[in-house]
C-alpha cells in the first residue's frame, strides 16, 4: 500500500507545472519554494546527501533559535541564495528556499484578487513557485517577507495561467524560517 502511494505521489507532483527540472527533481524530491504547509504534510523529505549531490557542499550552520535544525545557505551562479533548512535528528530538510533577499514589507500590497496574476507576482518575487491543488483548478504560492511574516496567495486557473482569488496573511511565518538565521544571514537576506 506504502508503495501504491507513493508513485501516486511521484506522479502528482511529476506533473507540478511550476515544477519544472529547475524548480523540482523526482529523484530528490526538491521541491525550490515549497509553500511550508504543503512541504510539512509530506512523509518523505530529501535527505542532506540528496541536496548535496544536488547542489554541492556548503557549511552546516546550528540554527539561531536553539531548535534541533541547522541549515546550509549557497550562493548561487544567479546571485540568490538557496537555503535548505534541515532537522538534527532526521537529517532531511525541512525547508528548500531560494531567494536574493526577503521581501521588504509592503513588496505585495498592490494585489490585487480577481486581477493580479501569477506572472505579475514573480516581477516582485522571482523566485516563487505556484503549486496546483489536486484536481488543478486551483494552486497557491509562499512569500516570505523581512519583519518575519509570510504571505499565501491561492490562484484559479485562468486560462493557460493563474489569477489570484485569496489572501492569507501570517504575523508569524509557519516555518520559523527567519528565525533559524543567524544574525549575520539575517541581515544579508534582508532588505535594507
Amino acid at each position: 500500500m506504502r508503495r501504491i502511494l507513493c508513485c501516486l505521489m511521484l506522479v502528482i507532483l511529476a506533473g507540478l507545472p511550476a515544477c519544472g527540472r529547475d524548480a523540482y527533481d523526482v529523484y530528490t524530491w526538491l521541491c525550490i519554494n515549497m509553500p511550508h504547509g504543503m512541504r510539512s504534510s509530506f512523509s518523505n523529505a530529501p535527505r542532506q546527501r540528496a541536496i548535496i549531490r544536488e547542489y554541492g557542499e556548503a557549511p552546516m550552520i546550528d540554527a539561531a533559535d536553539g531548535s534541533d535544525r541547522f541549515y546550509e545557505m549557497r550562493a548561487m551562479e544567479d546571485g540568490s541564495w538557496l537555503v535548505v533548512v534541515y532537522s538534527w535528528q532526521s537529517m532531511c530538510a525541512l525547508d528548500v528556499w531560494q531567494l536574493k533577499q526577503l521581501l521588504p514589507d509592503g513588496a505585495l500590497d498592490g494585489v490585487v484578487p480577481g486581477q493580479t496574476t501569477f506572472d505579475e507576482i514573480k516581477k516582485i518575487d522571482e523566485y516563487a513557485a505556484v503549486y496546483p491543488i489536486l484536481e488543478g483548478e486551483d494552486a497557491f504560492s509562499e512569500h516570505r517577507f523581512s519583519d518575519g511574516h509570510s504571505l499565501v496567495i491561492y490562484y484559479k486557473k485562468a486560462g493557460r495561467g493563474w489569477k489570484v482569488d485569496r489572501l492569507e496573511t501570517y504575523s508569524s511565518d509557519p516555518s520559523g524560517f527567519l528565525d533559524v538565521l543567524t544574525p549575520e544571514d539575517r541581515q544579508r537576506l534582508c532588505p535594507e
